[in-house]
């Protein structure tokens, strides 16, 4: 199996191994896997390092750990929609996110070139996140 160590993973996600393992313990990266192989070693993949980028902005945005979880949890469920063949579609794909009901208000592509990762949109208690701004550079 193929990934990297904690430590590794830390490093190449700019982050401290001690909030790697934090987030770890929390159940932010659900399809985390172990590797008999290393003495059942937990292996981090650019799934998590998306996963991590992705827990990165939204804490930036003061959305809860709690509630980033579920989103990390339907973004994983949507993710044949924005990652077909393993390739992150060309034009922007954006999350809406219903902060007051703090659940997906649905997902969409747009031709609206923004860099912005995140965006408050309509309201301050609606979030709007670009997956493509903030997966970019990472391969399946």
């Amino acid at each position: 199996m193929s990934g990297w160590s904690r430590k590794e993973f830390s490093e190449k996600g700019g982050v401290p191994d001690r909030k790697v393992l934090f987030y770890t313990e929390q159940g932010m990266f659900p399809d985390l896997r172990l590797d008999v192989g290393r003495g059942k070693a937990r292996v981090y993949t650019n799934t998590e390092l998306r996963d991590l980028r992705l827990i990165i902005e939204l804490t930036k945005s003061g959305l809860p750990l709690a509630k980033i979880r579920d989103l990390i949890s339907y973004v994983h469920s949507i993710r044949d929609e924005w990652l077909p063949k393993g390739k992150l579609i060309k034009s922007p794909f954006f999350v809406s996110w219903d902060m007051a009901g703090g659940k997906p208000s649905g997902f969409y592509v747009s031709e609206h070139q923004t860099k912005r990762a995140i965006e408050k949109i309509e309201s301050p208690l609606m979030l709007q996140i670009n997956l493509t701004a903030i997966f970019s550079g990472l391969e399946e």
